[in-house]
């Protein structure tokens, strides 16, 4: 039995991209419960930096078939690591007049942006408080 290539890519992609999404979640959630637990009067601001898609040698293990997909992707639509810097740094040192919306936020393409419904619904503080749960 043959595995058609084109429909594992598909799963693996999917796959991927719903563990992206989950990651990016748990992140914010990490992030915005760390922000709750830190002394009131702290200079210590904490945020969740998306840098992008950026070219990598991450997926140098990856199959070839997948390498070659991928390469064709960052080709198109990736960054590379220095502009994929830039916004972490922006995330880091680019608000510093806005530093009261900063705690906590999500900043993506050198942007503040909304957090998710799920984030702010009493389910994901849930979820945020018990990321923190000594076992």
């Amino acid at each position: 039995m043959s595995v058609d290539p084109l429909c594992c890519f598909c799963a693996c992609h999917i796959v991927c991209m719903l563990t992206l999404m989950r990651s990016t979640v748990f992140n914010v959630l990490f992030v915005r419960e760390l922000t709750k637990r830190l002394p009131q009067k702290t200079r210590l601001v904490v945020d969740a930096v998306n840098p992008g898609f950026c070219k990598s040698n991450l997926r140098r293990n990856l199959p070839t078939w997948v390498n070659i997909r991928l390469g064709l992707q960052e080709l198109f639509l990736a960054r590379t690591t220095e502009e994929g810097s830039r916004r972490l740094v922006v995330g880091a040192l680019g608000y510093q007049d806005r530093e009261d919306e900063l705690h906590g936020a999500y900043v993506s393409d050198s942007e503040l942006q909304e957090v998710s419904d799920y984030a702010l619904s009493p389910e994901g503080e849930e979820v945020q408080k018990r990321i923190w749960v000594k076992h």
